[in-house]
C-alpha cells in the first residue's frame, strides 16, 4: 500500500512539474511573440533613381516605420538613391491608407508601374509629390522635403 501511495504522489508531483514547465514555456512564447510584434507603419517616403530591373528612371514610394532609414538604404542599393519626401510620425493606419490611395490615383491618371506595385516611371513624380504634400503634411510629426542623395 505504501508503495502505491508513494507512486501516486510521485506521479502527482511529476504532473505538477510538467504543468509548471508548460505554463512557463507558454508565458515565454507569449512574451517572445509580443517582443517580435510588427511595428506600426508610420513613415511614408518617395525616392527616385534608375530602376535596376528596367534600367529606366523611376520613382518608388512606400511605407516603413521608425525613421525609415533602413528601408531607404535598401532602396538606394537598388538604384533609388535620391530621396524626395520623408513623412514620419504618422498616426496608425495613415501611411497604409496613403499608399493605397496613391496607387488608386496613379491608376486613375493612367500611370502604369514599371514593375511591382510601387515602382513607377519618373513622369509620375509630380502627381505623387503634389498628392502627398496635401494629404500627409498635416498628419505627420515631421516632413522632410529636402531632395537628398542616399547611399546604400
Amino acid at each position: 500500500m505504501q508503495k502505491l501511495k508513494a507512486d501516486r504522489e510521485a506521479r502527482a508531483r511529476a504532473q505538477e512539474v510538467r504543468a509548471a514547465a508548460a505554463a512557463e514555456r507558454k508565458a515565454r512564447t507569449g512574451q517572445a511573440a509580443k517582443a517580435g510584434a510588427v511595428k506600426p507603419k508610420d513613415v511614408f517616403y518617395v525616392v527616385t533613381g534608375t530602376d535596376r530591373v528596367t534600367g529606366k528612371p523611376g520613382v518608388k514610394f512606400g511605407i516603413s516605420n521608425g525613421d525609415g532609414e533602413v528601408r531607404l538604404s535598401r532602396h538606394a542599393r537598388d538604384g533609388y538613391n535620391t530621396r524626395h519626401r520623408l513623412f514620419t510620425g504618422l498616426p496608425a493606419g495613415v501611411a497604409r491608407e496613403a499608399e493605397n490611395g496613391m496607387l488608386a490615383r496613379l491608376k486613375g491618371a493612367g500611370h502604369k508601374p514599371l514593375h511591382g506595385r510601387e515602382y513607377y516611371p519618373q513622369a509620375a513624380l509630380g502627381l505623387i509629390l503634389d498628392s502627398l504634400d496635401g494629404d500627409l503634411t498635416p498628419a505627420a510629426d515631421s516632413v522632410d522635403k529636402e531632395v537628398k542623395a542616399l547611399t546604400g
